[in-house]
């Protein structure tokens, strides 16, 4: 089958790794997966295992932190691990560690996330028939699924 030129579009637009959408999406969280241990080796051991990096951007770090007696804590160590922090080159440029108590749910969400793959297969970029999907992941088959059937209708 060929594809219509809008499903091109959205095919392009979702395998190309930009600083915009899906793909710098993907490039942030590949460069947070990366960062993640680094942080975690600075953070003494007691505060380490109730807290996981959330974000990294434009100089502030942003931790998740699982209760309020590890975040009082964490309070205390901040402007000693800001500077040991700042001592590594990915973090050269760090102007300040803020965090947030978050729900344990959210904290497990952030422990198991795995970082997809920053492309998509080709396979998945090129079908439109939706019965030869192979996506393991119910929730991103159905959106798939959806995202085809909306480029279909829309060409």
């Amino acid at each position: 089958m060929t594809m219509t030129k809008h499903n091109r579009a959205v095919a392009e637009h979702l395998s190309t790794p930009a600083t915009t959408g899906l793909g710098g999406l993907l490039q942030h969280a590949n460069y947070l997966h990366a960062l993640a241990p680094k942080v975690q080796h600075k953070l003494p051991e007691t505060i380490a295992k109730h807290c996981q990096l959330a974000n990294y951007r434009q100089g502030r770090l942003i931790l998740a932190v699982d209760n309020q007696a590890i975040a009082t804590r964490l309070r205390f160590t901040l402007p000693d691990l800001r500077q040991q922090l700042r001592q590594d080159p990915d973090f050269c440029g760090l102007i300040g560690i803020d965090f947030y108590i978050s729900k344990p749910e959210q904290l497990a969400l952030l422990q198991q996330t795995k970082v997809p793959q920053s492309r998509i297969p080709r396979a998945l970029t090129t079908t439109t028939d939706v019965d030869n999907i192979d996506i393991a992941d119910t929730n991103l088959r159905t959106a798939w699924v959806q995202l085809l059937q909306y480029a279909a209708v829309t060409k």
